[in-house]
């Protein structure tokens, strides 16, 4: 046996012990000697007198229900991906719209529903695929977060990043 388990099993001897003797306790009785030195005791004296005490405080336990059993449903593991605009791809022209379709598995539940983020701000939400109206050129983050009925994002893709050109309007060729 390690001193661990010596130390523990002295330990719950000791409490069991006290719990015991605690609950067997029946009388106390008072003595004084004497020097006039008061002593309690479970054991009377010879001059002992027995002390009547009072009724251990005590409280009724409660009736404390059941925990409730949650069943909750395992979460789908979802993986949601941008297919196309390729990441660093070009959009020739941000004033012509573009397409961006998505790659989810597993497949979506009906109550669920995909939200595109550009640049940080929400722009449409949708099931599969967002048309891009227009953008403005320079660079952009496309994002696609897959969320549930109540709007808690399930799965969101990995960035896309896209640079918008746009044609020069001063009539230069």
């Amino acid at each position: 046996m390690n001193m661990d388990m010596k130390h523990l099993t002295g330990l719950l001897i000791c409490l069991l012990t006290v719990l015991f003797h605690s609950s067997s306790i029946a009388q106390v009785y008072k003595s004084t000697d004497d020097q006039g030195n008061v002593t309690f005791s479970d054991t009377p004296a010879a001059n002992a007198n027995k002390i009547e005490l009072p009724q251990a405080n005590r409280v009724k336990a409660i009736n404390v229900p059941p925990l409730l059993e949650v069943v909750t449903e395992k979460a789908e593991d979802y993986v949601v991906r941008i297919s196309s605009p390729a990441h660093d791809s070009v959009i020739a022209n941000g004033l012509v719209g573009f397409k961006v379709t998505t790659n989810i598995s597993p497949a979506l539940n009906r109550e669920h529903q995909l939200r595109l983020t550009i640049d940080g701000e929400v722009y449409s939400s949708g099931r599969e695929s967002f048309n891009v109206s227009s953008i403005n050129r320079g660079p952009h983050t496309l994002q696609v977060t897959l969320i549930d009925d109540k709007g808690t994002a399930l799965a969101e893709s990995a960035a896309v990043t896209v640079f918008a050109y746009r044609p020069s309007s001063s009539g230069r060729k």
